[in-house]
């Protein structure tokens, strides 16, 4: 994927996948919710997206954008805290936007 997503973050992308496959612990608040629907993406997308997806950051305000490229979708994600364990306290996660790629 281009490099505009940031660097791939393997320890990220797998505490993504670990906290997706339970949905209760992603959040979707109404603006990802309305940018889902403006690209035709729904629940399941996303949280294949994320489950399936590589995470890229996080960037400096807490996000990381997570990309699957079997559905062309790029998911910024929020709440994420301090990553000195690893992101091994990860417990949930925020949609914060969803968009083609």
């Amino acid at each position: 994927m281009a490099s505009t997503f940031g660097q791939e973050n393997p320890k990220l992308t797998k505490a993504i996948r670990r906290v997706a496959r339970d949905s209760v612990n992603v959040r979707f608040p109404r603006h990802a919710l309305e940018e889902m629907d403006n690209d035709g993406f729904d629940h399941d997308d996303v949280l294949t997206c994320l489950r399936k997806g590589t995470a890229h950051g996080p960037e400096n305000n807490g996000r990381c954008n997570v990309v699957h490229r079997g559905l062309h979708i790029r998911t910024a994600v929020g709440g994420l805290e301090d990553d000195s364990d690893g992101w091994a306290g990860l417990t949930s996660i925020t949609v914060i936007t969803v968009m083609k790629v």
